[in-house]
């Protein structure tokens, strides 16, 4: 697996705090949030964009509207079919993000979707340039959980290096097994963390570990990342699949 293709698995999007920082005007994050997080809808991730833009004319140094419109646009940028076009999106975002830290240090969820943009903006420029990125995301997600320990996202995608990386590049089984079963542990409503959790169980050969978190998603009745649920349902069925007396989820 190439980095490349590991970075196209980084779809963690973490609890937004609706509300946020207070600036000289209340921003509506609640609402922004909400769009973001039902984006599967056709036009709510543009509208969110265009909420966030209308609160930066007004506080152009806003740092949560800054990094939440950064995550925005890395998501635009994931749907750009064009090269050119996602490199320019993706480097947009990091700039705004890289503000919004320079504003306020301190935010976690700011840290975390600089490292994302760091690492698609490596992708789309080549393999080369993006495996140059493995080191910079592992240190931002080690910064992540530095300001915030229980930040699941962080745990997922240092998960999900470890799985995707080969042993001499830094990959370990073992290790994706400690980050999953973390990332599971503090966020269990995000439901890629099941599936990322089972084919890391599986590759370590703990199948019984495996079919025993698959199970556990018809389990989740309020996912934090309502966008991505149905891709995630799909993905733990297919693996349920491999075990037939496990049956398949609902």
């Amino acid at each position: 697996m190439t980095f490349g293709l590991f970075l196209s698995l980084l779809l963690f999007a973490p609890h937004t705090h609706a509300g946020g920082a207070q600036a000289a005007h209340e921003a509506p994050f609640a609402t922004i949030d909400d769009l973001y997080l039902h984006r599967h809808i056709r036009g709510n991730l543009n509208r969110s964009v265009e909420m966030l833009e209308d609160v930066l004319k007004r506080e152009p140094e806003n740092p949560e509207a800054l990094w939440r419109l950064g995550r925005n646009i890395v998501r635009l940028g994931e749907l750009e079919p064009k090269v050119e076009a996602k490199i320019m999106m993706f480097s947009r975002a990091e700039g705004m993000i890289a503000k919004s830290i320079s504003l306020a240090p301190g935010n976690p969820e700011a840290h975390f979707w600089y490292g994302l943009s760091l690492g698609r903006n490596g992708e789309a420029r080549g393999i080369l340039k993006s495996l140059f990125m493995i080191g910079p995301l592992k240190k931002r997600m080690r910064r992540v959980l530095e300001l915030d320990p229980n930040h699941g996202g962080a745990h997922h995608v240092l998960g999900r290096m470890y799985f995707k990386l080969p042993v001499l590049a830094g990959g370990s089984n073992r290790k994706a097994v400690e980050e999953l079963e973390k990332a599971l542990e503090l966020s269990p409503n995000y439901t890629a963390n099941y599936s990322a959790l089972a084919e890391a169980y599986i590759a370590v050969g703990a199948e019984d570990k495996a079919v025993a978190v698959l199970k556990r998603f018809g389990g989740v009745q309020e996912p934090s990342d309502p966008a991505v649920y149905e891709e995630h349902r799909k993905d733990v069925s297919k693996l349920l699949s491999q075990f037939p007396a496990a049956g398949r989820t609902r």
